[in-house]
C-alpha cells in the first residue's frame, strides 16, 4: 500500500475518533434543546439551539476540511457522494437558523416538532455518511 494511502487511512482513523466525540457532545446539546422546548422555556431553547448550532458547524467544518478530503484521497470515485453530503451541511445549518427564528416566534410545541424533524433528517444524513465511510474503508 502506498505511503500516501497509509497516511490517509491513519488520518481517517484519527479524525473518526474526534467525530465520535463530537457526536457525543452534539447528543448532549440536542437533549438540552429538546428539554427546553418541552418545558416551553423558549429563551433557554434559543440559547441551547445556538450552542447546538455552533457545535454542529464545528463538526461539519472538521468533516469538510480534514475528513472528507482524506476520504476523497482514498476513493476519488466517491467524490459525487462526498460533495452531496457537504452540500447537505449548508442546508442543515440554514434549517437550524429557521428553527431558531421559529422558536422566538412560534409556540414551543411547533418548534419542538420542527427540531424533531430536523434531528430525523440529520440522523439519515449521518447514516449515509457512515455507510460511505464503511464502503471506503472496506476498499482497502
Amino acid at each position: 500500500m502506498p505511503a500516501v494511502q497509509i497516511g490517509l487511512r491513519h488520518r481517517v482513523r484519527r479524525v473518526s475518533q474526534q467525530i465520535a466525540e463530537q457526536h457525543r457532545q452534539l447528543d448532549t446539546l440536542r437533549r438540552e434543546v429538546a428539554a427546553a422546548l418541552e418545558r416551553g422555556a423558549l429563551s433557554d431553547g434559543v440559547h441551547a439551539l445556538e450552542r447546538f448550532t455552533a457545535a454542529l458547524a464545528a463538526h461539519f467544518d472538521l468533516e469538510q476540511t480534514v475528513f472528507f478530503p482524506a476520504l476523497h484521497g482514498l476513493a476519488p470515485s466517491r467524490t459525487h457522494e462526498l460533495e452531496a453530503l457537504e452540500r447537505e451541511h449548508g442546508v442543515f445549518l440554514a434549517e437550524l437558523e429557521r428553527i431558531g427564528w421559529e422558536i422566538e416566534r412560534a409556540p414551543a410545541e411547533a418548534s419542538g416538532r420542527a427540531f424533531s424533524r430536523f434531528l430525523t433528517d440529520l440522523g439519515g444524513h449521518e447514516q449515509r455518511e457512515e455507510r460511505l465511510v464503511g464502503a471506503i474503508s472496506d476498499q482497502g
